[in-house]
């Protein structure tokens, strides 16, 4: 890549779009997630204080289910945050490399895309390094778009798990009738 100037293109379109489809996506699953879980736990909560007399075991089953669909829907918080985070914080950074190349046209000129990359992984721990120099070479070899795609598949993911919190969210529903109803 050297320190050729990045120019707009068809592809970064395509990405920015695919960006913002799954930054929406992922903000709306996410509300939807959280809010399902915690009605739900109030539901729960509900029941077990005011049903009585409560059959333990299947209290017990239910109690289980919900813990797991909390674990998915965690799962799909963790994706929801790095999604919402990294496309937050390019947007701000894009502000401000369009304030600095308002302010001097030629500033990536003298740009050293090398030490950007290396910087850029510094931080991070191991695993996350070779995430971020897959990316970064996806990037040299001129794919604008890799990021795009992963955050389109964290969507995805994220899809998935919030229809299997679902289902069992049902499932635990089902626990919870045959306490109230025997």
């Amino acid at each position: 890549m050297g320190n050729k100037k990045l120019q707009f293109s068809n592809e970064q379109l395509i990405g920015q779009a695919s960006l913002l489809g799954s930054l929406k996506g992922t903000k709306t699953l996410d509300t939807f997630a959280g809010w399902i879980l915690a009605g739900f736990g109030t539901a729960l909560t509900f029941i077990i204080a005011n049903v009585t007399p409560i059959d333990f075991n299947k209290l017990k089953s239910a109690l289980i289910i919900f813990i797991v669909a909390t674990v998915f829907c965690a799962i799909q918080k963790y994706l929801a945050i790095i999604v919402i985070c990294v496309f937050e914080s390019s947007e701000e950074v894009n502000k401000r490399i369009s304030s600095l190349v308002e302010k001097n046209p030629n500033i990536f000129d003298t740009f050293s895309w090398e030490k950007y990359f290396k910087e850029i992984e510094r931080p991070y721990w191991p695993i996350s390094k070779q995430i971020i120099r897959f990316f970064n070479k996806k990037l040299i070899d001129g794919d604008l778009n890799a990021g795009a795609r992963l955050f389109i598949h964290c969507f995805q993911t994220q899809s998935i798990l919030v229809v299997i919190e679902i289902v069992l969210l049902i499932i635990c529903a089902w626990q919870l009738i045959t306490i109230i109803n025997p």
